[in-house]
């Protein structure tokens, strides 16, 4: 129904209108069945809450052109880690019923049911940081959270509707009965405890050095801003002949001069004796091109010249589109015919606005991690405290992030490395793909504390669940790294530090979701029941 319904609406141009009174009436019929007690149905209505706001997301979906940028790219990155992710769960909650002794169809509705708490609270606390940074971001921003909640709620659906029914058709056959092929070949051993807990301050080391590596980098470096926040101009050119590096810096120092000089001229122009204004004094070469008055600073002195796939990026401060015309102008008198392929301009005001609305969803964003862990653990038992588990969540993220930041400033340092809009983007994948593992860790120690005795401590049970989960943590990152190596050695150099920073933020954020996030929640939990106790 809801597929011929958004058929319809699609090809109407009242798809809005007739959406919102599907919806509506849909909504007031729910909750006259539920008033008049024929219906169990709150869960009926909030399922058609969902439903109605996919139907609105899906027709705003095919109703608008939608561009692909590089942070949108990047959304659809970490949506695909995401979605290995759910698969990854879902096959080894299955392989664990197997191994217990159930059959194939039973290991399958038992491991979905096990595996959606951890894909829900994972996937919605995603989904509520994509809300917020598309409200506050910037465009660039608000491109990468909306690709990213796409092909979050995307992958829900496919990890929980069409992996199941692909999985159903197994039963019965000869792969179900093969447990190597089904991965859960039987075994008499005990599964592997790590001591990872036991071992909490060589963790805490670890990141104690990284992180203040971070700090002396940022304190001693600081921050190389790009454009996107300072303000500027940022061209890239193709030339049909060889032009030198030196050749084409020194060009564009004269060719500055005389746009200022050109400038000066037509705006100071003598006056005759009646107070009109005389034609101005410059002489008209032979064939150059006319230059246009313009009403700023034209230095090229400070720009930089960067050699980049069989071109040059230039970067200077921020000109204007007459400017750029002009400028473009002379270049191709000066070296022949050559082709821009990009062209960026940020005005300083812009770049201050960006900055201050990049801070602010980031800071929201951790916010509302924090409230949505919280409410998620609400009941949590054995007394352990829901607001724990968000702060040290957002503990984890804390580390990721000025581990990003401190590399950044040292590789500003020694090799020009910039921050942008992009870096920006990179880190907010990188939250969220932090944030994910550490979820699906803190969840599967929601579960075990509800099926451990009383005389398990709570760093016994976090050890646990740790060593349960760290076979899909490594498989998560693996597949997700496959593809960012991809685009580190095979794309293009203009997003190569945007993808490293991918990378090590992968990386970084595996190992915190492992040996940052649940060592603090054991710690504090440890160090408050001590001081409790005294």
């Amino acid at each position: 129904i809801y597929s011929i319904i958004l058929l319809f609406l699609i090809q109407s141009e009242l798809h809005t209108f007739l959406a919102v009174i599907i919806a509506v009436s849909m909504f007031i019929y729910l909750m006259m069945r539920i008033l008049n007690g024929k219906s169990n149905g709150w869960q009926k209505l909030l399922t058609s809450v969902l439903a109605v706001f996919a139907l609105f997301f899906i027709v705003f979906l095919l109703a608008n052109p939608i561009v692909l940028t590089l942070a949108g790219v990047a959304g659809v990155i970490l949506s695909i880690g995401m979605a290995v992710d759910a698969n990854v769960l879902i096959f080894e909650r299955i392989k664990e019923e197997i191994k217990d002794g159930r059959t194939l169809g039973s290991a399958i509705d038992i491991g979905f049911d096990r595996a959606w708490s951890s894909i829900r609270d994972s996937n919605f606390s995603s989904l509520i940081t994509c809300a917020i940074l598309f409200y506050f971001g910037s465009s660039i921003i608000q491109g990468f959270a909306f690709n990213l909640a796409a092909g979050i709620l995307v992958s829900m659906f496919s990890a929980i509707m069409i992996t199941k029914v692909f999985l159903k058709t197994l039963v019965g056959t000869k792969i179900a009965k093969n447990g190597f092929l089904m991965g859960a070949k039987k075994t008499n051993k005990k599964p592997r405890i790590l001591p990872i807990i036991r071992n909490t301050k060589i963790w805490f080391g670890i990141s104690g050095i990284l992180v203040a590596v971070s700090l002396v980098g940022m304190i001693a470096f600081g921050l190389r801003l790009g454009i996107d926040f300072t303000g500027g101009t940022l061209m890239q050119l193709k030339f049909e002949e060889q032009v030198e590096k030196d050749e084409l810096k020194t060009a564009l120092e004269d060719i500055g001069q005389r746009l200022e000089s050109t400038e000066e001229t037509q705006e100071v122009g003598a006056t005759d004796e009646t107070g009109n204004a005389e034609e101005s004094t410059v002489e008209e070469a032979d064939e150059t091109p006319t230059i246009t008055p313009r009403t700023e600073d034209v230095d090229f002195s400070t720009a930089s010249v960067i050699w980049s796939d069989n071109g040059y990026i230039i970067k200077s401060k921020y000109i204007s589109s007459d400017t750029h015309d002009a400028l473009l102008a002379e270049l191709e008198n000066e070296f022949g015919s050559f082709e821009e392929t990009r062209f960026t301009t940020v005005g300083p005001t812009v770049g201050d606005t960006m900055k201050y609305k990049a801070t602010i969803a980031l800071l929201i964003a951790l916010f509302a991690i924090v409230l949505y862990i919280a409410f998620a653990f609400r009941k949590i038992p054995r007394n352990v405290s829901p607001w724990r588990f968000g702060l040290s969540a957002i503990v984890a993220l804390a580390h990721d992030v000025l581990f990003i930041v401190g590399i950044y400033s040292i590789l500003g340092y020694v090799l020009g490395v910039e921050i942008d809009a992009l870096f920006i983007t990179a880190l907010l994948t990188i939250l969220g793909f932090s944030v994910h593992d550490t979820i699906v860790v803190f969840d599967r120690v929601r579960e075990n504390l509800k099926n451990m005795g009383r005389d398990v401590t709570f760093g016994e049970v976090a050890n646990k669940a740790l060593s349960q989960t760290m076979a899909r943590s490594l498989n998560t990152s693996i597949s997700t790294l496959f593809t960012l190596c991809a685009l580190l050695f095979l794309g293009s150099s203009s997003i190569f530090y945007f993808v490293l920073a991918l990378v090590l933020g992968t990386i970084v954020g595996t190992y915190s979701s492992i040996f940052v996030a649940s060592p603090v929640l054991v710690w504090w939990h440890n160090r408050a029941l001590g001081r409790k106790q005294r």
